[in-house]
């Protein structure tokens, strides 16, 4: 049994290749008074975003001052781009008002590498 945060090996045979994912990669900046999950708003913006059809995950790390680096996993294509018109309201309503600097999208597209089970 692994220990809690410890790393796991990954060799040729433990990738799996089920299928395909979509990410969508954004940089945002929010107040440093609190961390994003002890942000009620946050929570039901994920909570709206994890309702919608094709969601896979969510990955946000915090590279400090503020900035935060996520990237959300579709499983197609059109679920990803689909998502974007889905989620407007949650974002103007519940993420828009925390930000400290509008959002930059670096990019979205097919997930090239991941070592996650289920996902070539």
């Amino acid at each position: 049994m692994e220990e809690p945060g410890s790393l796991r090996a990954v060799t040729p045979g433990s990738r799996s290749k089920e299928s395909k994912m979509y990410a969508v990669i954004r940089e945002t900046s929010y107040p440093t008074d609190k961390p994003l999950r002890a942000r009620p708003e946050f929570i039901r913006f994920q909570d709206a975003h994890a309702a919608l059809p094709g969601y896979r995950g969510t990955i946000v790390t915090h590279l400090g001052g503020g900035r935060h680096i996520t990237v959300t996993l579709w499983e197609t294509a059109d679920a990803m781009n689909a998502a974007r018109e889905g989620i407007g309201p949650a974002v103007r309503k519940l993420i828009a008002p925390l930000m400290t600097a509008p959002t930059n999208l670096l990019g979205t597209g097919e997930v090239a590498y991941s070592d996650f089970p289920g996902v070539s």
